[in-house]
């Protein structure tokens, strides 16, 4: 395979030439998804309600894609072929979602990971595998990535590139805009004792769909140093979760997934030769400007770190080791980000029973909204779908409140 940029793209790693395609390669769906409400200004989250997934949700596609560098390289006559990074758990790109989705819930999320064990997939170590994604709505994507642009430097030589500011007191980030945290090894399924998605060293497309119920927005567009390109972007941290102890090194209580390694992809914008694009793939935007760090905990040393004395994952990032605009890397293309596909729902079609407001969150406030549509008669007040509009529906929205909360919301067509 193709690897220019040795001495960056294969940091801590040999590089990985992956034979299998895409299409073939073994997809798992999260077992349960919790809703970050939002981010304090010490780095703690603020968790909201959990939804829980039967097992046989399957990759329908998305509704609307916001943003895609998963599509495989293949449909263009390149092959799979993804530079692989060393040892990443933690990693932020500049992505710009297709401008007609800003702002809107996210509904799903997919990447593409290999996940080798310490014990080489024999299935002797097994442990909770956990994908946190958050929205932010700054995100530095200045060239230069030293922090030169009001992005704060909390170590000398380190930068953080999400903007941390708390401008009205309230303890909590502006700028984040929530996020979620994905399970997917909780469980075994066949009765050996091991959590069955943590037996394979492949690589997989991790996903979850119905993620739209939670009410998480993509970045909604804002151009905040007014340089023409918004500002949004992604956040994807692969963990095993807190341990129970709270003592993680993580956002002050996360450790770092074993020995993670995140994938890239392209965006159509990226393609000269037009062919994602014609694929109905790619879509979204990124200058390529991506951040890395990690640490791997097979072997006891860092892969990609932050250049700190601990060599592990604290959201402090080494401008001299990010991945901009990899040339080279992948023919044909001059950038390259993190092999994910991001789907909005900008639309009102299945959704919450409970949320008549539509405001993509299930709270008292549909109550009131509910008495609103059945005094006028409006759809949203049809919460049985019986195709009328009766006292019979308020019942209907209680059960609908109650299953939300719980994490089972039933879905409405209003």
């Amino acid at each position: 395979m193709k690897c220019a940029l040795s001495l960056v793209v294969c940091a801590g790693a040999a590089c990985v030439s992956l034979a299998e395609p895409l299409e073939q390669a073994e997809a798992v769906h999260a077992q349960s998804a919790t809703k970050i409400e939002a981010m304090r200004t010490d780095g703690s989250y603020v968790l909201g309600r959990t939804i829980y997934f039967d097992g046989t949700s399957g990759r329908s596609g998305c509704i609307e894609y916001a943003f895609d560098q998963l599509s495989g390289l293949d449909l263009c006559n390149f092959g799979d072929v993804f530079p692989q990074s060393g040892v990443i758990q933690n990693a932020v790109e500049d992505v710009i979602p297709v401008q007609s989705l800003n702002g809107f819930p996210i509904s799903e999320f997919s990447i593409v990971a290999a996940r080798p064990l310490c014990d080489s997939g024999a299935g002797t170590t097994s442990e909770v595998f956990q994908i946190i994604v958050g929205s932010w709505e700054f995100v530095d994507n200045f060239p230069n990535l030293d922090g030169s642009d009001g992005f704060p430097s909390g170590t000398p030589g380190l930068v953080t590139p999400m903007r941390m500011s708390d401008t009205d007191g309230d303890t909590f980030i502006d700028e984040f805009n929530g996020g979620l945290i994905l399970t997917y090894a909780d469980t075994d399924t066949d009765g050996d004792f091991v959590n069955d998605a943590m037996t394979s060293s492949g690589e997989r497309v991790f996903f979850a769909t119905g993620l739209e119920t939670l009410g998480v927005s993509l970045p909604f567009g804002v151009d905040a140093n007014l340089d023409g390109i918004p500002d949004g972007g992604i956040q994807v941290t692969m963990t095993r979760g807190d341990g129970g102890d709270r003592n993680g090194p993580l956002f002050g209580g996360f450790y770092p997934a074993t020995n993670t390694r995140i994938l890239f992809g392209a965006t159509a914008l990226d393609d000269p030769s037009g062919c994602l694009a014609a694929n109905d793939a790619g879509q979204g935007a990124s200058d390529g400007t991506l951040w890395a760090e990690g640490y791997s905990d097979c072997n006891g040393g860092p892969g990609w770190s932050d250049g700190s004395a601990s060599g592990g994952t604290d959201d402090l990032f080494d401008p001299l080791v990010d991945l901009k605009d990899m040339f080279g890397a992948i023919p044909g293309y001059t950038s390259v980000g993190i092999a994910m596909r991001l789907c909005g729902q900008s639309f009102i079609g299945d959704s919450d029973c409970c949320d008549i407001n539509q405001n993509y969150i299930c709270d008292p406030g549909d109550f009131t909204a509910w008495i609103d549509a059945f005094n006028g008669s409006l759809p949203t007040c049809d919460v049985n779908q019986d195709g009328q509009c009766s006292p019979a529906d308020f019942t209907a929205w209680v059960n609908a409140y109650n299953n939300s909360i719980a994490g089972t919301p039933f879905l409405c067509v209003f």
